[in-house]
């Protein structure tokens, strides 16, 4: 029986090399059971950086490790060490990529770790979860989404800094995308002009069954494009509108749309600020075959 293990790689200031060597020996152990690993990688950890490609080749090369979990405030050591995870690994098919938010942003990046994040991403053949988190610059969030190949089932830019090129790579990577299932842009603080590019896309996109997007800024053209996208798509399943606010027209103007649609089966709208009448209409909300699951909807105003 094959035990499931998680290493956490974490510390206030300099981890010893000798640690790090040691995990990387530990890694290449053939009874090495590790399938999960965790792991901050900040500026003052370039000192130590030829270790740290030893630790990301020996992660790779693992036969068992599943998930890679990386927080980071230097792109340069994440982008080289998830460049190194991705060359040769056969069995990673989760990552999650966070920026630490309490350390500086980005200010300069190199031509070499544009490369290495390039390379990264391209080499996310096994990868069917991507989660890529509150990254503060845009350029950064536009050349991952550039880059990442369309065999993702499940992506998750929650928090990043998008603007409307970034939504226009959203668009294009979803137009005839066959195998991503879920699409998360809560809190990216798109306008309605790049969410109308986005829907655009997701019109071109017949595999897709989730999509959130938490504390966006639904003005009317926003609302225009995502019911024209409900009365066309036969795949989504669930639409979290968590945290938005919807005036009684958009309310009416959605539930006006499912009731043409034949999949949507969940709507969640935990924190979202709606009318007493808008209310009342999605509470009745129904499909051409049947009542759709309404979450977290309360009265608020």
């Amino acid at each position: 029986m094959l035990l499931h293990f998680r290493l956490i790689v974490k510390a206030d200031g300099m981890i010893a090399l000798k640690t790090i060597l040691g995990l990387c020996m530990a890694l290449d152990h053939a009874d090495c059971s590790v399938q999960e690993i965790e792991l901050e990688l900040h500026q003052y950890h370039y000192h130590y950086l030829p270790a740290f490609l030893q630790l990301a080749a020996s992660t790779g090369r693992s036969r068992h490790i599943r998930s890679l979990k990386i927080t980071w405030s230097s792109l340069d050591i994440m982008a080289s060490y998830l460049a190194a995870v991705m060359d040769v690994t056969q069995t990673i098919d989760t990552v999650y990529i966070v920026e630490d938010l309490t350390r500086k942003p980005v200010k300069h990046v190199s031509a070499a770790t544009w490369a290495s994040l390039q390379s990264a991403c391209t080499n996310m053949k096994t990868v069917k979860q991507l989660s890529f988190l509150n990254a503060r610059v845009t350029a950064i969030v536009n050349h991952v989404i550039q880059h990442i190949p369309t065999t993702i089932g499940r992506a998750n830019f929650t928090g990043c800094a998008f603007n409307l090129m970034c939504a226009g790579q959203v668009a294009s990577y979803l137009h005839g995308n066959s195998a991503i299932r879920s699409l998360d842009l809560s809190y990216t603080k798109l306008n309605s002009s790049e969410f109308v590019a986005i829907f655009q896309g997701m019109q071109m996109c017949k595999g897709i069954q989730c999509v959130r997007m938490r504390g966006a800024k639904l003005e009317r053209p926003c609302i225009v494009a995502l019911v024209e996208y409900i009365k066309l798509t036969h795949s989504l399943e669930e639409l979290d509108l968590s945290d938005c606010e919807l005036n009684t027209e958009m309310c009416m103007r959605l539930v006006t749309a499912i009731k043409q649609n034949r999949t949507l089966a969940k709507m969640v709208f935990v924190d979202a600020k709606i009318t007493n009448e808008g209310r009342r209409v999605i509470s009745k909300t129904k499909t051409k075959l049947k009542p759709v699951s309404i979450e977290g909807l309360l009265k608020i105003y």
